[in-house]
């Protein structure tokens, strides 16, 4: 599985051009609402720039999160929200790319000028259907010009967190 999803990731080449950056992964105080399977849901507080937030509890959480984001501002380009990566994982830049339950993906994201990476508004959708059906998620993340390293997320109660997010920001389904 691990060979299979590296040699699908070196295949992968950045060149997300031209799209509409996300709102970033995380601003200001975040709220606590729940916690469901392996993901916690957190709110900014109410006003335009409003972001409801799913964080991944994983293994490798010490080298960074991976988000989930609603944000009612951006509801037009990413109306299923969007995937967000840690700058933590990747530093001094590099690639990551996602596949979830080594069948659906692989996904690049890209890494905006806040040093988040991000999925792009064309595939934030699939993404987000992968997850919803999936069980794991793994992301090949190759920080400037190293190695993959695969970083797996359970992907459990990622369904219940992403529909109480949604409501968190009153995004209608």
């Amino acid at each position: 599985m691990r060979r299979a999803f590296r040699t699908q990731a070196l295949a992968i080449v950045l060149a997300i051009t031209g799209a509409a950056a996300p709102a970033p992964a995380q601003t200001g105080q975040l709220d606590y609402i729940g916690t469901y399977g392996a993901w916690d849901v957190r709110a900014t507080g109410p006003g335009g720039d409003r972001l409801c937030i799913l964080r991944a509890i994983h293994d490798d959480i010490g080298q960074g999160d991976v988000f989930w984001t609603f944000a009612p501002d951006r509801a037009d380009l990413f109306p299923h929200g969007y995937l967000a990566i840690d700058p933590r994982f990747l530093p001094l830049g590099g690639q990551v790319v996602v596949v979830v339950d080594d069948r659906d993906g692989p996904w690049p994201l890209a890494q905006a000028a806040d040093g988040f990476a991000y999925s792009s508004a064309a595939d934030s959708p699939a993404i987000n259907e992968a997850f919803r059906r999936g069980l794991l998620a793994q992301f090949g993340i190759s920080p400037s010009r190293e190695p993959f390293d695969l970083v797996e997320i359970s992907l459990l109660g990622f369904t219940a967190a992403a529909e109480t997010a949604r409501r968190a920001c009153g995004m209608a389904r």
